[in-house]
């Protein structure tokens, strides 16, 4: 590209040389200059060719069509801006200044300008008008897929950690393209849970919450996030997210969970208890539970039910960062088989049936590639 770039330049100068007063010549070597990025050529080229200053409106909304169409909206806009701020009368400058804020994303600013072109040039309504719709349904199908994209990584990953780094940064780019997309600030808000971005996700709850302020399962999370993660958190606001999600089964445990933890900061232990063991009840897998039931059995005065909620808290963390080793061995050793058995044994005997079938293909399919990769390398010797 760089050379063919190089190429037509040397020409048109060439050609330039030979006829040095050609209009032509100078508005293709600003084009090609401008769909390079070279602001200060593109300016003094369309400057000859309009036999104008090179800080007249003309020449600036003309390099700032070709730095528009060469994909460099950000030098684009400084030039559209001067040009409508001398001299605002024109269709074409309200335009091309609409075209580099849509390219840097800058949507109802880009609308405000594309509505001054039309009233200068009504004709230009439908053009413009498709321009928008062809950037939304754009930034949809490229929100969709980045969307799509890191769901699917969290469902092709072995072991229970799939809300990784890069699942993260696609679902913030999803987010950053439709920041009102519900579904995909709910999977952004778990991710950042899970990545133990806190005050990212308490910040994305809001957002939730805002949209909807009456989202049972965001107004729970975010009761929970605030008391947990807030150094002094309001309890007041803490006990409205709790009110909002009081009629929602899905939202339960972790609104029983959320009210338990606000006992314990009351010091109420007793209700804290009730609450706590509402919330294990319904959901028996999630481990803090059971410690923070033992923080509230001490506190209530029961230290054999605080050791007996404590051991079942310390056995889970055992055997999460037993399974935690095996899945680091298997990442550290992707092509050995006995840590995929190991892995897979480990996960069938703690009733994870469908993780440990997972594991076991992933291993038949790298056994098989290195079967062919063997075949090969014999082949090739032959």
């Amino acid at each position: 590209q760089r050379q063919q770039y190089k190429t037509q330049l040397d020409n048109l100068m060439e050609a330039l040389r030979v006829n040095p007063g050609s209009r032509i010549l100078h508005a293709r070597i600003a084009h090609l200059y401008g769909i390079q990025g070279n602001v200060a050529d593109c300016v003094r080229y369309h400057a000859l060719n309009l036999h104008l200053a090179v800080d007249a409106p003309p020449v600036l909304v003309a390099a700032a069509q070709d730095l528009n169409e060469g994909g460099h909206p950000e030098k684009a806009l400084p030039l559209a801006e001067r040009a409508v701020m001398i001299s605002d009368h024109r269709a074409l400058f309200h335009e091309v200044l609409g075209d580099s804020l849509l390219g840097m994303s800058q949507f109802d600013p880009a609308v405000k300008e594309y509505q001054n072109a039309c009233g200068w040039d009504p004709a230009r309504e439908p053009v413009l008008r498709k321009r928008l719709l062809a950037y939304v349904y754009e930034q949809e199908a490229q929100a969709q897929a980045k969307f799509q994209q890191g769901v699917m990584l969290t469902k092709t990953s072995i072991g229970p950690r799939p809300y990784t780094p890069e699942v993260l940064h696609l679902v913030q780019q999803a987010v950053s393209i439709e920041p009102k997309n519900l579904m995909f600030l709910r999977f952004l808000m778990s991710v950042q849970i899970a990545q133990k971005h806190f005050e990212d996700a308490i910040q994305t709850g809001q957002k939730i919450v805002e949209i909807i302020p009456r989202d049972p399962s965001a107004n729970a999370q975010l009761g929970v996030l605030v008391l947990e993660k807030s150094q002094a958190p309001d309890f007041a606001q803490v006990e409205k997210y709790f009110q909002v999600s009081a009629n929602d089964p899905k939202a339960a445990p972790t609104r029983h969970y959320g009210l338990g933890l606000l006992a314990l900061q009351r010091h109420q232990p007793a209700l804290a208890v009730r609450e706590l063991q509402q919330a294990a009840a319904l959901d028996p897998s999630a481990d803090v539970t059971y410690y923070n039931l033992s923080e509230a059995e001490r506190m209530a005065g029961d230290p054999q039910a605080a050791a007996k909620f404590m051991a079942v808290f310390q056995r889970r963390s055992q055997e999460k960062r037993t399974e935690s080793e095996l899945l680091s061995d298997v990442g550290q050793h992707p092509n050995r088989l006995p840590g995929y058995l190991h892995l897979a044994e480990y996960l069938r005997t703690h009733g994870q049936q469908s993780q440990a079938q997972a594991v076991l293909a992933e291993a038949r399919r790298r056994k098989l590639g290195q079967k062919a990769e063997t075949a090969r390398t014999h082949f090739s010797q032959l």
